[in-house]
């Protein structure tokens, strides 16, 4: 753990709390840490540490993304599906057997409208909140496939402060606006696709002033400021192209 960027004032492995020593995601909200690690989710806070795996009831211990909604719910993805960590402490799964095309998911994102999107290997999948805490299934989601979206390997969702997405895919990313007529439901016709010199996005960043960052598997950095595409590699300072 670094302070300043410079000096390392704690040191965590797997000798402390970390269940395992791949760490897919890191994320702080309300004074509580929460760590996406190749065994299980842990979730510190300054008086209490929690891990959740699949002996807790997780369909599997490899977490690779999480979201907390405005409530304080988990949202996660695993390698089989996806979960939910209620605030009362109670876990619902979507299991690889329900829905899925390919149960690896990727990604997930609670947005501000309340919805739950979810980012697979194949599909993105779209679905009211509410309803799904309340009958612990889905109801009425909207998935969209290779047909309905250019591409549906989705690697990484992000919401700008418009309330629009950006989603990374193997490919090139999509942006979803939603349109002021259609009362926050999602609509099949929204997106728009942006083919990044075939790059796969393997995060996608917000910066203070609303232009978009995306990390890509080879290929370094690239700008989204307005209409313009900026792209920075070694040749820009960048250590390398990851």
């Amino acid at each position: 753990m670094i302070s300043d960027g410079k000096t390392i004032i704690r040191k965590i492995g797997k000798d402390s709390f970390l269940p395992h020593l791949r760490i897919n995601q890191i994320k702080k909200v309300n004074d509580v840490l929460y760590v996406a690690t190749g065994g299980g989710l842990v979730v510190a806070s300054e008086t209490d540490t929690t891990i959740y795996r699949k002996e807790e009831g997780l369909f599997s211990s490899i977490v690779i993304n999480f979201d907390v909604d405005n409530d304080g719910n988990i949202w996660l993805t695993t390698i089989k599906g996806f979960s939910v960590i209620t605030t009362d402490g109670k876990i619902i799964n979507l299991s690889e057997d329900q829905y899925f095309r390919n149960s690896f998911c990727e990604t997930i994102k609670a947005d501000r409208y309340g919805n739950i999107w979810v980012g697979t290997r194949e599909g993105l999948l779209v679905f009211n909140k509410q309803l799904f805490l309340r009958k612990g299934t889905l109801t009425n989601p909207k998935w969209f496939y290779k047909g309905d979206i250019p591409i549906d390997f989705i690697t990484k969702i992000t919401e700008d402060q418009f309330g629009d997405f950006w989603i990374g895919t193997k490919t090139g990313v999509l942006k979803y606006e939603f349109k002021a007529n259609n009362n926050h439901k999602i609509a099949r016709g929204n997106f728009t696709y942006y083919s990044i010199a075939n790059l796969f996005i393997k995060d996608i960043y917000v910066d203070i002033e609303q232009n978009i960052w995306l990390g890509t598997r080879g290929g370094g950095a690239v700008k989204i400021q307005g209409d313009i595409f900026w792209t920075y590699g070694l040749n820009d300072g960048l250590l390398n192209r990851e």
